[in-house]
């Protein structure tokens, strides 16, 4: 569970059968995170940033909650935002309200940088009206997309 909310921002993980507190992870930032995910591989969590410039997606260390590394949103993501890491290519991706219906899908590097791979226009899937608010992948690989207008979307990329 990531929380953005408090004076510093929280990751807290929890046992998915029980809802037991696992650990808590305080960051070492305020960054007032819009969304989060967190990616196995590298062990960091990724975030979109609200507190700043508004269009930074901040890598920290999972362990630490520290500062590793941060790329350039291609929009503003300030609001709400939704992050989430594919599993079978470790790839990650973006969507916001400031986005429009554009998801951005991102190769994540060895330093915890971003490469911007592609972006993926979903407006023709029924969102089209800069209500992006959230990412999560299924455990079969496909992409889900919250939206502000209360509706959840599974979406082709």
């Amino acid at each position: 569970v990531f929380n953005g909310y408090p004076n510093t921002d929280r990751v807290v993980a929890l046992d998915p059968a029980s809802g037991a507190v696992l650990a808590s992870l305080a960051l070492g930032a305020n960054y007032d995170l819009t969304g989060a995910a967190f990616d196995a591989a590298t062990g960091l969590i990724f975030l979109t940033e609200n507190n700043g410039v508004g269009t930074r997606i901040v890598a920290v260390g999972a362990a630490t909650g520290a500062l590793v590394n941060s790329s350039t949103a291609p929009y503003n993501i300030q609001s709400w935002s939704g992050l989430a890491v594919q599993p079978s290519s470790g790839h990650l991706w973006l969507g916001a309200t400031n986005g429009g219906s554009s998801l951005v899908e991102y190769q994540i590097n060895a330093d915890g940088s971003l490469t911007e791979l592609r972006r993926v226009d979903i407006a023709a899937q029924g969102l089209n009206q800069n209500e992006i608010s959230g990412l999560s992948l299924a455990p079969d690989g496909a992409l889900w997309v919250s939206s502000t207008q209360g509706y959840i979307v599974r979406v082709n990329v």
